[in-house]
């Protein structure tokens, strides 16, 4: 007989209309007094703003026919926020619609693998904000004077309607290019001053022509500190939360995949989501195929462009979200439906009969009534904490989704995967986990929202917990609404919010076909929800709905595991060495020691720190300002980067790879490139910090630890700070006189660049000198000198290569996507292989006292490893943010991380465990008298066959430089940790322990292959996927064949040392792993020439000398021993 509503269920629906009519009521008169939006005056679109970008190129004498063309909206956030935070958000509105050009619409012009290409801004209001002609380093122009050059600047300037009168030229700077100079010409407003920031107008002269310029408001450097440092607390609380969010996220994993075993999951219901995941995301991908194109690097061949959209974006992008889905859903669904019999059964609900249910029709209700309710709660909540002083920037009431064809695909995109991915992981798994845990309903309702919560707290609101605790207490009611009405309504709540609010842009646009798409789209649980009343009215009521309970689709219990018994150890046969081992490894010995004294140069032979981190801070000293003073061990060898936004005219950037390869590929020796190394642009040195926190004036000093001595500083200060205003001849005498100080002979060198800066109370200015004779090639040194005011702050040794040699290496073709979806597939393959094995493994028994009982031993081992490397990783702390900010970030970084690798070290024990039951008592001293002296021969083969594949290639590398990368400085982090012997020994062990669980696993996994027997190597499919993961996707064409022929010989090193040299000896894996890390720790030890080093590294050698003694000759006491874990 089917059912009618109860007065107790048109008790609920009155209440829930009535909380949506009062939901309405609130939303349509103060929504966007909480949200408000920033104000755009939208007189020229993308369509209508083209002609005036192609006006600009007219003028220019640009012929773009050939070219093709794509356009986006984009603007300057970080101005929009100062001036939002500055004036409050009125009197920015009025500022950005009249006077301040914030926004615009950026037209582009490029053709593939051709570097110029042309950007012209255009404001929504018809103003050109700003024009690049990106012209090539080499190009020729004809060389005009500094006069001529700034009558071409007023020109433009006239042409684009800017008025010059209202202009204060404030800087003059220049740059002497190949062939040509290059004029840098910059304006102020003299009536246009946004919150006191200086309105800025910057021409560059390439020759006789512009080929830059733009308007911006210049954000006080002071602003932006203080709002890194407001913002760091939200990164925070993000951090805290990524914590438990993580631990949710393993937990979920594992409980897949058991319960995926049993067969508790529902397949059907994840093959369809993840088909529809794959279409969503393959659809909207291909509807933002325009955007992507706007963002096209010309470096890239577009065919290369192409497929990496279609195979990465559009293929793999679909299959990781199936994935993600796949998880969440999965491992929620199954513990929703464990937990809560009595609700719907989410894979019931695909059923034609759902429809007729009353649950389902009163779900709908419910989902809907939240949709209201919690968007009235939103703006309730936001309107009283901005009485407090909440803040949150305004919303910008213009997306690029509006210039795709079919934007209804983002709205059904951003409903579909926050709703699953979102409920089930935080509500459906999440709730019952913790309460397992806390065995308290509310405790784990409320702990399972605010890590919800939380996991939002990275947005830009402020305080930096209000994001967090308006999110977290939507979760915490959620929670209750899980336990007395189920999942379905949270899904249709979520699904239809997130919808809502991506589509109101297309509601708000006028377009009809915008407006109807994103009404069903994100309404889209309207149509059922009729459909549900339809078939009440024509059944008369709804139709029994037992069946579609949790309850009808049965738990399937935990499999009974007899307990096992501990059984005698059953070695196999032991492995006598034989004569011809003997022999093949001595000879491998010997090869490889000649070859290693006919080792060839590497770059890393620069490497030699002579004195310790607090040696570097006694000589840098006279530098020190701040109150913190720390030293860490750098790569060096830096070239210029002028688009660093750290400083005006930028920064040495990091270890320049491309122009060491430069060098090498015109034919300079690598002994000759370790002589510039030393003596001209350092590398491998000390860089010592000094500063104060919440203060930008601090000082980088760097330090050659061969020599001894400062090779170069740079003082960062306020750029507030009073100094002199001084022109470029004074200047210059001054940069001049800072050689000497630092031991540079300045007769060899010419002046490059002079750029000068205005500061609001000096003259900065920044010379690049470049020496006369060429390191090689087109390949320079230069020193860069800065003076602000009439004080050197900056001088610095870099290396300057052609433009082009950049494009060059980062040139991307199908070669360089072929490569890294085999690399991906490489890795996807490998790790496929360490789970299966794992699942194989575990199936039947999954040992955990024994390993956890190891992993609590060595747990110290990681836990060390955080705390001497600690010093190292607050070298980089942003004197913006609070020093107690940024060390509990670090902390709690520190602790994910040491946690992971606890945890991971668990995993090892258990796979071992798993795969060899007791295979760890193979190194007590029976196993040991079995198998270990064939384990040390073997171990010692496989080492040496790895050093002559390593010391081959590198001779081929010499012998064929072209074709060959030199691999850049390896600077060991050791040489500023006290003790790294200490470090390196627990490093071998979880090393080995973790090789070995991972041999064990890709053992198993390869064995339970299906048809594995008809493979007669299934070690060669090992080396297949090795061979894919050694492979350099990023790659030139020139370096491809050595390139390739590295993953052939790594391959074919793997499948010789394991199908014909370590075998099925188990003590050999990790034997080999751990001499391996302790010796080539030693060695890199020994390089230094220092004590204590050196000390270390002796310390390396003895114990991988006991380890061997260890393994090879079992102490006859030792017989019989019991094994304590």
């Amino acid at each position: 007989m089917n059912e009618r509503l109860t007065r107790r269920d048109w008790t609920l629906i009155g209440v829930c209309c009535a909380v949506v009519a009062l939901s309405l009521f609130i939303i349509f008169n103060w929504f966007y007094g909480a949200f408000p939006e920033a104000s755009i005056d939208f007189r020229y679109t993308r369509d209508s703003s083209l002609p005036i970008a192609q006006r600009v190129l007219a003028t220019q004498g640009i012929d773009v026919r050939s070219s093709k063309h794509a356009a986006v909206f984009d603007g300057d956030e970080v101005a929009k926020i100062f001036l939002e935070r500055s004036l409050g958000l009125s009197r920015a509105n009025r500022l950005m619609r009249r006077e301040v050009r914030i926004w615009w619409w950026r037209h582009r012009w490029f053709r593939p693998l051709q570097e110029e290409e042309f950007l012209i801004d255009v404001a929504p209001t018809g103003e050109v904000v700003s024009f690049l002609d990106k012209i090539p380093e080499d190009r020729v122009l004809p060389a005009i004077d500094r006069a001529a050059a700034r009558r071409v600047a007023e020109s433009f300037l006239l042409r684009i309607g800017t008025r010059p009168p209202d202009l204060q030229l404030v800087a003059q700077s220049e740059r002497a290019l190949p062939h040509r100079v290059q004029r840098i010409f910059t304006w102020d407003s003299q009536s246009i001053h946004p919150a006191g920031a200086p309105y800025r107008h910057t021409i560059t002269v390439d020759g006789d022509r512009v080929s830059k310029y733009e308007q911006r408001v210049r954000v006080p450097d002071q602003w932006q500190r203080d709002y890194t440092e407001m913002r760091s607390k939200n990164l925070l609380a993000g951090q805290v939360d990524s914590v438990f969010f993580i631990i949710t996220i393993v937990a979920a994993v594992v409980i897949f995949i058991t319960r995926l075993l049993r067969g508790d999951v529902h397949v059907r219901l994840l093959g369809g989501i993840a088909i529809a995941s794959v279409i969503l995301v393959g659809g909207t991908t291909l509807n933002s195929l325009p955007i992507a194109i706007a963002g096209y690097d010309t470096n890239t061949s577009y065919a290369a462009f192409l497929t990496r959209f279609v195979i990465l974006n559009v293929i793999g992008g679909g299959i990781g979200f199936a994935m993600l889905l796949a998880v969440s859903v999965g491992s929620g669904e199954v513990l929703y439906r464990e937990r809560l019999p009595q609700h719907l059964a989410i894979p019931k609900l695909w059923q034609r009969k759902a429809l007729a249910s009353k649950r389902v029709f009163l779900s709908f209700v419910i989902g809907y009534a939240l949709v209201a309710f919690i968007a009235a709660y939103q703006v309730a909540f936001y309107l009283i904490a901005e009485k407090f002083g909440a803040w949150s920037p305004a919303e910008v009431p213009y997306d690029d989704m509006l210039n795709t064809a079919f934007p209804w695909i983002a709205v059904l995109f951003a409903g579909f995967l926050p709703s699953l991915s979102e409920e089930f992981i935080s509500r459906a798994f999440s709730i019952p986990f913790f309460e397992r845990i806390f065995r308290s309903r509310i405790l784990s309702i409320i702990i399972a929202g605010f890590v919800w919560g939380f996991g939002h707290a990275t947005y830009p609101n402020q305080p930096f917990f209000i994001r967090g605790l308006e999110v977290g207490l939507i979760g915490v009611l959620l929670g209750f609404l899980l336990f007395r009405f189920g999942l379905l309504p949270l899904l249709i709540w979520h699904y239809t919010v997130d919808a809502l609010y991506t589509a109101l842009l297309l509601f708000k646009s006028g377009n009809a076909y915008y407006v109807i798409s994103a009404g069903l789209a994100s309404l889209g649980f309207a149509i059922p929800m009729l459909i549900a009343i339809a078939l009440y009215i024509r059944n008369r009521g709804f139709i029994p709905d037992d069946d579609l309970s949790n309850a009808a689709i049965p738990i399937q219990p935990a499999p009974e595991r007899a307990p096992r018994e501990a059984e005698p150890i059953a070695y196999p046969p032991a492995q006598a060495v034989t004569q011809a081992r003997l022999l093949a490894c001595a000879g491998v010995v010997a090869i490889a020691i000649v070859l290693a004294f006919a080792r060839p140069a590497s770059v890393s032979d620069v490497v030699d720190y002579r004195i310790t981190g607090e040696k570097a801070k006694t000589i840098a000293a006279p530098y020190r300002i701040g109150t913190k003073t720390f030293a860490a061990p750098v790569d060096g060898f830096r070239s210029w980067d002028a688009n660093s936004g750290r400083e005006d005219g930028g920064g040495p950037d990091g270890f320049d790879y491309v122009a060491v390869d430069y060098l090498f590929h015109h034919s300079m020796p690598i002994r000759r490139i370790e002589d510039v190394m030393r003596a001209k642009v350092p590398a491998a040195t000390w860089m010592v910090r000094s500063f104060t926190p919440l203060q930008k004036d601090e000082t980088f000093t760097e330090v050659d630890p061969r020599l001894s001595r400062v090779v170069g500083y740079h003082k960062y200060q306020d750029e507030k700070r009073a100094g002199a205003h001084l022109d470029q001849a004074q200047s210059f005498t001054i940069a001049q006189s800072a050689f000497r100080q630092f031991g540079v002979d300045n007769s060899k060198l010419d002046l490059k660049e002079a750029l000068s800066f205005q500061q609001p109370n000096r003259r900065d200015w920044l010379f690049h000198f470049q020496e006369r004779t060429p390191l090689t090639a087109e390949a320079y040194r230069r020193v860069s000198v800065r003076v602000a005011g009439n004080e050197v702050t900056q001088f610095a040794s870099t290396v300057k290569i052609p433009d082009q040699a950049y494009r060059d290496e980062a040139k991307t073709t199908l070669l360089n996507v072929i490569l890294l979806v085999l690399l991906i597939i490489g890795i996807l393959a490998l790790l496929a292989l360490t789970v299966a094995g794992f699942v194989l493994a575990a199936r039947k028994h999954f040992p955990w006292r024994r390993p956890a009982r190891l992993t609590a031993m060595l747990a110290i081992i990681p836990i060390a490893n955080a705390i001497l490397r600690w010093k190292s990783s607050i070298f980089f702390y942003n004197t913006a943010e609070a020093w107690g900010t940024f060390v509990s970030n670090r902390i709690v970084a520190a602790i994910a991380f040491t946690g992971v690798q606890i945890g991971l070290l668990f995993l090892a024990f258990a796979g071992i465990e798993a795969v060899y039951p007791r295979g760890l008592d193979w190194f007590r001293r029976e196993g040991r008298a079995r198998f270990g002296r064939s384990a040390v021969i073997a171990a010692v083969t496989a080492l040496g066959l790895l050093v002559i594949r390593k010391i081959l290639l590198a001779m081929l590398a010499t012998a064929f430089p072209s074709i060959a990368s030199t691999g850049g400085v390896d600077v060991p982090p050791a040489v500023n940790v006290p003790w790294p012997a200490v470090l390196d020994i627990g490093q071998a062990a979880v090393f080995a322990i973790d090789g070995s669980a991972i041999v064990a696993l890709f053992t198993i996994a390869l064995r339970g292959m299906p048809r594995a027997k008809q493979f007669a190597d299934l070690t060669a499919i090992l080396a297949v996927f090795f061979f894919a993961v050694g492979l350099k996707y990023n790659t030139t064409a020139a370096e491809a064949p050595m390139v390739l022929l590295s993953s052939v010989t790594v391959a074919l090193l793997i499948w010789l040392v394991v199908r014909f040299v370590l075998r099925e000896n188990l003590i050999a894996y990790p034997f080999a792993i751990a001499i391996a890390v302790l010796l080539g720790n030693a060695a890199t030890l020994l390089q230094n020439q220092r004590s204590d080093l050196i000390v270390n590294a002796v310390v390396d050698i003895i114990a991988a000398i006991a380890l061997i003694v260890w393994i090879s000759y079992p102490r006859p006491a030792e017989a019989g021993a019991p094994s304590n874990v």
